[in-house]
């Protein structure tokens, strides 16, 4: 069942006699013949058997070449298991090589004397040499060497199976490259299953295997795809020579299923919180999303979207993200939910987001200022956190005549329909008033200043009320005629909505 190359130099005879065969003896009494005999076994108990051929390799004088090992003869092992070479001129101090070939339908190895794994001929140096492993015979004019003897041992089954390292998922389709010990050369070459198992026969015994798993075709898993590597973890760097990997013992006869591989997806994770600004709790059900950044133009920049998700019931949030040298993402966040309306859109770290429409190339416009987050293979990038604030109106109140601030002037709020009053504020004692927490569905305001009181009893007489920008107002009711909306963004604050009052006239 060994992977053999292909023979080289003498043909094979199926006879036990070999005479004539350029042998360079060991003595000048080439007359004397000797042999070779011995018997093949199997089993724990020593059982002889049948159905193999033993091979006898020596060196050859092949004339304008010179000398070298070849490939003498071959027999079948007879039905007692015995075999015999003879004939044989005496040894040079090379000696002789016996290899025991067990057939490709056999379940046992292949081996050369003394038990020696065996797995094919090399081709050491000159056209037809060749080299086989295994202990020297030494044989002198005459001797009959016995107890050449074979014990084949069955070849080792290993099993085992590849998975994604992060969700356990059995992977298909994964080469397993595997390399033999004791110079023997290439061993088997299998793939997955598409559940991710996998078996082969190698050679037993002290062969220190080692296996590395190719994952370029890798199927059932991420479509990042995975890094390849080698047994017990061994990194394999992308265009790195295959390294060797940790060694294993295959033990002929014993199923081996530890020879198992977890590989690393070409991914790597973001996470965070989403909290909200004005009040500092948890928000829920918040869309985040990840952009793969293009190219910046000015202070404009678009991306694709490459994963999205939403925040959990503490805030958190998680997305795994295809990963590498040189990726990075755009990471904003957006709120749908209508009880969290007023809370504006903001890409990371804490820049305003307009969230416009995708384009028809499936690119979206995002912040110029954003901080992208470079993730690298493997990576767990934390704490990449969302604070969204509401939008907000803030402006101050002074006197048209002195320019000082005017305290306790009330402020109204109105939305877009006529009349419809949605908060009120009075000036502190520098002028100063804000409304915060705006709900991002009224895109636009208006705001009204009033010194009298809206009940028309006594405050500040002194002062005209009026509309931004200046507008005349009655001081109650719908707002004034002509009134200009005041814009309002969330996640941002509209500033400078500010008025300068006039003196009313005297009673």
């Amino acid at each position: 069942m060994a992977r053999r190359l292909v023979r080289w130099g003498v043909a094979a005879v199926a006879t036990a006699s070999v005479i004539g065969f350029g042998i360079v003896p060991a003595s000048a009494d080439d007359t004397a013949t000797a042999s070779i005999s011995g018997t093949v076994l199997v089993g724990s108990t020593d059982v002889p058997t049948a159905g193999v051929t033993a091979i006898l390799v020596g060196d050859v004088d092949s004339g304008f070449f010179g000398v070298g090992p070849k490939e003498i003869a071959s027999q079948a092992v007879g039905a007692n298991g015995t075999y015999s070479f003879t004939g044989l001129a005496a040894s040079d101090s090379n000696g002789y090589k016996v290899c025991f070939e067990t057939g490709s339908s056999s379940s046992y190895e292949d081996q050369c004397w003394q038990d020696v794994a065996w797995d094919g001929f090399v081709a050491p140096s000159g056209p037809g040499f060749i080299e086989v492993p295994g202990t020297a015979i030494s044989l002198t004019a005459g001797q009959a060497r016995t107890g050449i003897d074979a014990h084949l041992v069955p070849w080792a089954l290993i099993t085992g199976k590849v998975t994604d390292a992060v969700t356990g998922k059995g992977l298909g389709n994964v080469h397993v490259d595997i390399t033999a010990g004791n110079d023997t050369g290439p061993g088997p070459e299998v793939d997955t299953a598409a559940d991710g198992t996998w078996t082969a026969e190698v050679l037993g015994g002290p062969n220190k295997n080692s296996a590395c798993f190719n994952a370029s075709d890798a199927t059932g898993g991420s479509s990042a795809g995975y890094l390849n590597q080698c047994y017990n973890g061994v990194a394999w760097p992308d265009g790195a020579p295959q390294p060797t990997g940790t060694q294993f013992n295959a033990i002929s006869g014993s199923p081996r299923s530890q020879i198992n591989a977890a590989l690393t997806p070409r991914v790597g994770t973001i996470s965070g919180r989403v909290a909200a600004g004005d009040t500092g709790a948890l928000l829920p059900g918040v869309t985040v999303t990840a952009f793969a950044p293009g190219a910046v133009k000015g202070a404009a920049l678009t991306g694709k979207a490459v994963a999205t998700t939403k925040s959990a019931g503490d805030g958190t949030y998680s997305l795994s993200l295809p990963a590498g040298d040189g990726v990075s993402y755009v990471v904003c966040f957006s709120t749908t939910l209508a009880n969290e309306a007023k809370y504006g859109a903001q890409c990371y770290g804490y820049q305003a987001w307009s969230k416009r429409a995708a384009a028809a190339d499936g690119t979206v416009a995002l912040p110029g200022t954003s901080t992208p987050v470079a993730v690298a293979v493997g990576q767990k990038v934390t704490g990449i956190n969302g604070l969204l604030n509401p939008g907000s109106i803030s402006g101050r109140v002074t006197s048209a005549a002195t320019r000082k601030a005017v305290a306790g002037v009330t402020v109204v709020l109105m939305g877009p329909t006529t009349g419809q009053y949605v908060l009120l504020t009075k000036t502190d004692a520098s002028g100063a008033y804000s409304f915060g927490g705006l709900p991002q569905a009224s895109s636009s305001y208006y705001v009204c200043f009033n010194s009298t009181g809206l009940d028309g009893k006594s405050e500040l007489t002194q002062y005209n009320p009026q509309c931004w920008q200046n507008v005349a107002w009655a001081g109650h009711g719908p707002r004034g005629a002509g009134s200009v909306a005041v814009p309002v963004t969330s996640g941002a604050t509209s500033k400078g909505i500010s008025a300068a009052l006039t003196a009313a006239a005297s009673a």
